[in-house]
């Protein structure tokens, strides 16, 4: 009994020491820089373009950007480049790819373009439907 006791106790212990090890950030980035350009276009239709500096300071394996919708026509047209490069719409999640999906009123791009330590220009196009409004 007391063999057990002991064993039990000894668990425990490695238990608490396990989740109570101190945790680091070994990596964080910034935006230093977001710039955002709209073109209305003779039809009515918006194109924009949304480029965003990010710096990462740590391993990663891309960036994500989230668009809130709401109230806003289905977003068309989605290009995306890293550093100038164009990127593919694509569900593999290899390097150079981008996927993008609605959650709700938000459209989620997730970018795969894996980094360490470095700073890199991503850029977001798309296109906004023009909306026709009712009077009511």
């Amino acid at each position: 009994m007391k063999a057990k006791v002991i064993l039990f106790f000894s668990l425990l212990f490695m238990i608490l020491v396990t989740f109570h090890l101190p945790v680091s950030a070994d990596r964080s980035f910034t935006i230093p820089k977001y710039e955002n350009y709209v073109q209305i276009q003779q039809n009515g239709t918006a194109r924009i373009t949304e480029n965003v500096r990010y710096d990462f300071d740590g391993a990663f394996n891309g960036a994500t950007m989230d668009i809130d919708t709401s109230g806003l026509p289905q977003i068309t047209d989605l290009q995306v480049a890293v550093d100038g490069e164009p990127f593919v719409s694509s569900d593999s999640e290899h390097t150079g790819t981008f996927k993008a999906n609605y959650v709700g009123d938000t459209l989620k791009i997730r970018v795969y373009s894996p980094t360490d330590t470095a700073a890199k220009d991503f850029t977001y196009t798309y296109t906004l439907k023009k909306r026709d409004y009712q009077l009511q």
